[in-house]
């Protein structure tokens, strides 16, 4: 008897839920259907996967080998299934983007034009600060601001780079004045990043002078952190390109210089004749606000 794909699908996401019902909900299939899946599987393969109890599915030994090794062969699948696509080179079918939500939406302008010249293209988004790594083939394009990604599996090319100021509501500097030191920093209440982002090298030079308590607002995302200085919770860094934007954002006579944030067109290099990449690529430069 031949084990189908879908078997180990099914059983994949039995193992990752735990439920029999919620695996197939998420596969949108019926309940016998993925019983059946995962019965067919566990005879062909002469092993068990799963303990059933009352509770849902618990993985047998087998089944932890199974749940651990499944996620790289799906990948090594993801990635024949783009190759074999881009080998058509055909502008058409789904291209799959990533990039961090601050500029999952300046990129609409972009994905709009590439949409009219190449409206065989569909679209899909993951704006996630997380990083996905390329080499698993689910992703076509990562538009990653920061410093240029190393990785010898990667091809990178500019897009362009904004300069980070310090900025603060108009009303602020009318009641409070503006910093015109680094000495200064420590009177004001600041807006900051969480996480890996405070190593980033302006937060770097600005954080050691400006007291803890004085960081009344912290945030993972960048564009609730332009929002929330834009809206005069207190002083914080945004880029110029979305500082211009926010007419109530005025500049710190004290900045530290020379601060640019890059943005990065980065793809797999199993991709670079890809019209799609290429198409895109294209359209980002033109259009990118």
């Amino acid at each position: 008897m031949d084990v189908l794909w879908d078997d180990y699908k099914s059983a994949f996401a039995v193992a990752e839920s735990g439920s029999l019902s919620q695996a197939a909900k998420h596969l949108r299939l019926a309940h016998s259907t993925v019983l059946r899946h995962i019965d067919r599987l566990e005879e062909k393969l002469g092993v068990k996967l799963f303990f059933r109890h009352q509770r849902g599915y618990q993985l047998t030994e087998a089944g932890q080998v199974f749940l651990k090794e499944f996620p790289h062969i799906q990948h090594h699948f993801k990635r024949l299934e783009n190759q074999i696509h881009n080998a058509s080179n055909e502008l058409s079918g789904n291209i799959v983007i990533t990039t961090v939500p601050t500029y999952a939406i300046r990129l609409h302008p972009a994905i709009k034009s590439l949409r009219q010249a190449h409206p065989q293209l569909r679209v899909t988004m993951l704006a996630t600060d997380a990083v996905i790594p390329l080499e698993n083939g689910t992703v076509h394009v990562a538009i990653r601001p920061g410093s240029k990604p190393q990785s010898s599996d990667v091809v990178v090319k500019p897009i362009r780079a904004t300069e980070l100021k310090i900025y603060a509501h108009k009303d602020i500097a009318v009641k409070q004045g503006l910093p015109n030191s680094i000495a200064d920093l420590q009177h004001y209440d600041w807006i900051m990043p969480t996480g890996f982002k405070r190593n980033i090298s302006i937060f770097k030079t600005i954080l050691p002078h400006i007291p803890l308590e004085r960081e009344v607002y912290q945030s993972n995302h960048f564009s609730d952190i332009a929002h929330a200085i834009a809206g005069g919770m207190g002083l914080g860094v945004v880029g110029m390109e979305i500082a211009k934007e926010m007419p109530q954002l005025v500049e710190t006579p004290f900045q530290v210089p020379d601060q640019l944030d890059s943005l990065w067109f980065v793809y797999h290099r199993d991709l670079r004749n890809s019209k799609k990449v290429a198409a895109f690529y294209e359209h980002v430069i033109k259009n990118l606000i």
